[in-house]
């Protein structure tokens, strides 16, 4: 919750002055001095309140959060960092559950998807439109999400028709498929252009 900032401490101050006092420029330009000080300690006091709310943070004070959180920059732009940093939050409180995998995709990404669970201990994330984001992104933190022993893979359409298959490596648990097909063309191979799978 936003506090509530008073920006006028000088003006409240002066009006509540005795009738007997309000005629003595020299007392009310000493009761201003001191309420200007005490408005500039207000001023501050919220301003850095404020900077450590994860929707208006950035720079420092974002880095910070990331680091206390525990997710880095990597060199990412203050929006897309305060995403994935907002994304590590929801991660640090799953329990791994179907739910969980939900939500953490949902901040990161709002691109139409669906999620089925597959026997046994399996989820398979199938995006209906290309992402914003980098699909292997995405499955990284989702990776972070899901419980341990539960299997995830990802399948996203491309725009790019002239891919090949290939496989490379995503980090230590992941492997990272390219398939032949267009997302404007679904006659060429269909929308399942791009698997992403992970092994637990």
């Amino acid at each position: 919750m936003v506090p509530t900032r008073v920006p006028d401490h000088v003006e409240k101050g002066l009006a509540l002055t005795l009738s007997q006092y309000r005629e003595r420029p020299i007392f009310l330009a000493w009761l201003a001095s001191y309420l200007r000080q005490v408005q500039d300690l207000e001023d501050a006091t919220y301003d850095t309140i404020v900077s450590r709310f994860l929707d208006r943070a950035k720079n420092a004070q974002l880095d910070l959060i990331g680091k206390i959180v525990g997710e880095s920059r990597k060199g990412r732009g203050d929006d897309l960092y305060r995403v994935f940093v907002g994304a590590r939050i929801r991660i640090n409180r799953s329990f791994g559950r179907y739910r969980d995998v939900l939500e953490v995709y949902n901040i990161i990404c709002s691109a139409p998807k669906l999620l089925l669970e597959i026997a046994p201990a399996r989820l398979r994330l199938e995006l209906l439109d290309v992402p914003s984001i980098d699909p292997v992104l995405i499955l990284e933190m989702l990776r972070d999400t899901k419980a341990g022993g539960v299997g995830l893979s990802m399948v996203s359409p491309t725009t790019e028709p002239s891919k090949q298959f290939r496989a490379c490596s995503v980090g230590d648990t992941s492997v990272h498929d390219w398939g032949c097909g267009d997302a404007n063309s679904p006659a060429s191979f269909g929308l399942v252009s791009d698997a992403v799978t992970m092994r637990s």
